[in-house]
């Protein structure tokens, strides 16, 4: 019985290790995922406030840079939640 117990004991020790694990993972994205949404956001103050059309290539870089930073996130996040991949059968 003992070993039982055991082994009960060490899946349940693995799945809190994971769980601490992947929250701190998710917060560290969400983090990371702030900067750019907050440089979207701020882009159509940008776009109205526009006058010259070197100033208008220096926000669309921007969103550029910002939306590429997003969907790499997005797609960490995406992989993170997914899980490991499952064995592969030929």
């Amino acid at each position: 019985m003992s070993d039982t117990v055991t082994a009960g004991s060490t899946e349940l020790l693995v799945a809190a290790n994971r769980a601490s694990t992947l929250e701190a993972v998710i917060r560290w994205m969400l983090h990371d995922l702030r900067n750019p949404l907050q440089t979207l956001t701020l882009l159509p103050t940008l776009a109205d406030a526009e006058t010259d059309a070197a100033a208008g290539a220096d926000w669309r870089g921007a969103l550029a840079a910002a939306a590429e930073r997003l969907a790499v996130g997005l797609a960490l996040l995406d992989r993170l939640v997914a899980g490991p991949p499952g064995p592969t059968t030929a």
